[in-house]
């Protein structure tokens, strides 16, 4: 194997919301672990009661504020999103994105 990649995983739904594609998600996150790369997924923090960090079978999860309302969910989740990226997106090798509002 070659040198291991920091992957940034940008999933705007993850654990503990469940369906197809977080599941998806979270499986190829943790065979990325695996193989012996860094993986951190970023996604919406929609419950005040979620952690804000976590770690799953070595999946660093970082949840964004969220503001839990029709109209402004998305908009939320994209400014925030945008922040972190800002902030962070350098650290990273690699940045796949799944969108599925």
């Amino acid at each position: 194997m070659g040198e291991a990649l920091r992957v940034l995983m940008v999933c705007p739904q993850f654990r503990p919301a469940v369906g197809g594609y977080e599941q998806a998600a979270e499986r190829l996150g943790i065979e990325l672990v695996r193989r012996g790369h860094r993986v951190t997924v970023v996604t919406e923090r929609r419950d005040p009661a979620w952690p804000r960090t976590e770690n799953i079978q070595g999946l660093e999860v970082q949840r964004l504020t969220s503001w839990n309302r029709r109209k402004l969910q998305t908009l939320s989740g994209v400014l925030f999103l945008t922040r972190y990226l800002l902030s962070h997106a350098r650290q990273f090798d690699v940045i796949p994105v799944s969108y599925t509002h």
